[in-house]
């Protein structure tokens, strides 16, 4: 597939995936993107486009620049679909076309996430560390935003024995935040991958993070909420996680009047409830489909 349409059409919003690729195969050449008009395209797909914004020539020309900032970059893309793609990312109801990443793609086809506030308790801080651990050391890859708090001491812990993601608000050369620059590089040394939807060049505008966490959640079969309280991210990352009927389940040592505030709300709605010592091998037996 021409990777300068495909960065074109990735940017093409309200439009799925597979409507994406099908103007690809119907307009396959760069040529073809030269001379078209938003009716050609809208001809091709049956319906009207909400996104018009620049002409498709400036597009272009965006793209081909993106092309040359991923290899400066020493980044890839998965492609929706095709091999490499996250299997359960692609089933929920807005996936990206592409998925930026900077890493060693290997094949796993367990992933947990596990998040929570970026200001936790030092006992929520302690059992994400270990929480992370263990479920590595069990041979899931643990999945988190690489955020300050919980997220920071998943991935840690996960590095002692196993494999972390980490996926981004904003594109896998920017990273944020960047006092976290040493710990992406030890989970890309540690064989693990940096993730985004976005192209080189964006920043972590406040809008893309509920936006990330739709996809942190979609690519996992679980979500452990260590601590977090009412208002956060890591209770937008649970919320949607139910959405795309994925398994939630809240850490017990997270659990605190405040803080854990959001833990106690799912809690009470029904989520599982358990702790860092629990029979985790047995727990994730019931996450796989």
């Amino acid at each position: 597939m021409n990777r300068v349409l495909l960065l074109l059409l990735h940017r093409m919003e309200g439009l799925h995936p597979a409507e994406k690729l099908k103007l690809l195969q119907t307009f396959p050449a760069i040529e073809d993107w030269k001379s078209l008009q938003w009716q050609d395209l809208e001809a091709a797909l049956g319906r009207r486009m909400a996104d018009r914004g620049p002409s498709l020539a400036q597009r272009l020309a965006l793209s081909e620049s993106d092309c040359i900032d991923l290899e400066k970059h020493h980044q890839d893309f998965f492609i929706y679909g095709k091999e490499g793609y996250p299997v359960l990312l692609g089933e929920i109801p807005d996936p990206p076309l592409l998925v930026f990443y900077r890493g060693i793609p290997r094949n796993a086809p367990r992933y947990v996430a596990v998040v929570g506030t970026r200001h936790p308790t030092q006992a929520a801080q302690q059992a994400a560390f270990e929480l992370g651990a263990r479920l590595a050391s069990l041979g899931w890859v643990v999945v988190s935003g690489l955020a300050f708090g919980i997220d920071r001491q998943a991935h840690r812990g996960a590095l002692v024995h196993g494999i972390t993601w980490a996926w981004l608000a904003s594109s896998v050369e920017n990273i944020t935040p960047k006092a976290h620059v040493p710990l992406a590089r030890a989970i890309l040394d540690g064989g693990g991958l940096i993730l985004s939807e976005h192209p080189p060049g964006t920043p972590a505008l406040r809008h893309h993070f509920p936006r990330r966490n739709r996809l942190l959640s979609g690519q996992c079969q679980a979500v452990i909420l260590v601590q977090a309280p009412r208002k956060s991210g890591a209770m937008i990352t649970a919320r949607l996680a139910l959405e795309q009927n994925r398994e939630v389940l809240v850490l017990r040592e997270g659990l605190h009047p405040v803080a854990g505030s959001g833990g106690l709300a799912l809690a009470e709605e029904g989520a599982r409830v358990i702790d860092v010592s629990a029979n985790l091998e047995k727990e994730a037996a019931g996450w796989m489909p």
